[in-house]
């Protein structure tokens, strides 16, 4: 064996140990201090919420506060099934990929065991039962509604809180559910307002309401709850995240034939060619919950929208901050904490862990949650809650609904997948 030849083995076998020896990235410790957070904020007791729920709140303003819809930028305690059951998603994912967080299962269940009230027949309800003048209605417990407007928050099971819940559940589809979403679709009907100044007038998408809004018995005065679950304003819409959340539900139970899914594609296809990622969204006042959804979309073997998600990891690395962050555009709120945190997911699901400007791109957004985290009373790690939806379209920038355990879970999970994305391969 010549000198050079032995060299060179010698210089990779140097090689091998120093790639052998670099350090592993871990962000275990932070993923378990905020996963305690979850725990210690998980409600215990029934009051403005529900045993199992996390906390959620409503703030007005503007018009709606100037009208007696809540007071203006009083944050209201508001009991749903919605946030938890989006917490509970992430949590299973997280435990799918990293069974060691053994926390998880009792938070998961105790969290389930609340999700009962809010059934109606196989479908679910955002808001909880509450008896008012000997009738059952639905609403908020503690967000302020006048009189005359309390019938409009009687409103029936709708699309996205039903998906978004038997997601979280994982358990099977049942066939009502899968006929409900199939009926209420936007065809031959007249168009929303918000939908009709987008161009997206009769899509063939999924609808948001299930409930036929042509149907002559229901109620269409604001006020008197008494008289019947109805759809706000008497008119059903189409919304891109609602859309994006039935395809997730639905492809995950590779439902991929169900009449309204490839037209619930074409309509995420439209929103990401006309960059509508923070105004497609009626009840989303977000820029980046649709490019995670088109994530996780690719993530469940989702094949309609293969060739949009290379615009949609563009848009991503094309709007990320110098500091790492993602912001809104207005007129949505910036909040950059949940724009981060929803658009380093997204660009994890979607971009090249091979790839050195995906990987600069992710860790730097990591940074950044990590150096604007909080930490609770107990020193557990958790991230202060940003707008995660809206009210209906005239009050999208006004009724705003906010979660830090929904934030603080996203968070997490950024930091879960982060610790795969970002370490060497090893050979």
């Amino acid at each position: 064996m010549n000198t050079w030849t032995f060299s060179l083995i010698l210089s990779l076998g140097l090689l091998g140990r120093l790639a052998a020896a670099a350090p592993t990235l871990s962000y275990n410790s932070e993923i378990r201090s905020a996963l305690r957070h979850l725990e210690r904020s998980q409600i215990q007791e029934r009051g403005a919420y529900d045993p199992g729920q996390w906390p959620t709140t409503v703030t007005s303003l503007r018009l709606p506060a100037l009208v007696g819809v809540g007071r203006w930028g009083k944050p209201y305690e508001e009991a749903t099934v919605f946030t938890t059951a989006s917490i509970v998603d992430i949590l299973k994912d997280m435990h799918r990929e990293a069974p060691e967080l053994e926390i998880i299962p009792a938070l998961v269940e105790k969290a389930e065991a609340g999700f009962a009230p809010y059934h109606v027949g196989p479908f679910f309800n955002f808001y909880p039962l509450r008896k008012r003048n000997g009738v059952w209605v639905r609403g908020p417990r503690r967000f302020k509604i006048p009189r005359f407007f309390l019938g409009l928050a009687h409103i029936p099971p709708d699309a996205d809180t039903t998906s978004v819940t038997y997601m979280a559940l994982r358990a099977p589809l049942p066939e009502p559910v899968i006929q409900a979403f199939s009926r209420f679709r936007d065809v031959e009907r007249k168009p929303h307002f918000y939908n009709r100044d987008a161009g997206n007038i009769n899509t063939g998408a999924f609808l948001t309401w299930l409930m036929d809004e042509t149907d002559p018995s229901m109620p269409r005065r604001y006020w008197s709850p008494e008289a019947g679950a109805r759809v706000p304003f008497g008119r059903n819409d189409v919304d891109c995240i609602v859309n994006a959340n039935v395809l997730k539900l639905l492809t995950y139970h590779q439902l991929t034939q169900v009449p309204g899914y490839q037209d619930s594609c074409r309509l995420l296809e439209t929103a990401i060619r006309k960059e509508d990622y923070g105004y497609c969204g009626i009840y989303y006042p977000t820029d980046y919950l649709l490019a995670l959804r088109i994530g996780e979309l690719k993530e469940l073997g989702a094949v309609c929208l293969r060739a949009q998600e290379p615009e949609v990891l563009r848009y991503l690395l094309r709007t990320q901050a110098p500091e790492g962050s993602w912001s809104n555009v207005r007129p949505n709120d910036p909040d950059p904490i949940q724009s981060t945190a929803l658009a380093v997911n997204a660009l994890m699901l979607l971009g090249d862990k091979e790839n050195p400007v995906h990987r600069r791109s992710v860790s730097r957004g990591v940074h950044y949650l990590l150096t604007h985290s909080a930490r609770d009373a107990k020193g557990n790690l958790y991230w202060h809650g940003q707008v995660y939806f809206s009210a209906i379209a005239l009050a999208r920038h006004t009724v705003l609904w906010r979660s830090t355990s929904y934030t603080t879970a996203l968070a997490a999970q950024a930091l879960l997948r982060a610790q795969s994305f970002l370490n060497p391969a090893r050979p």
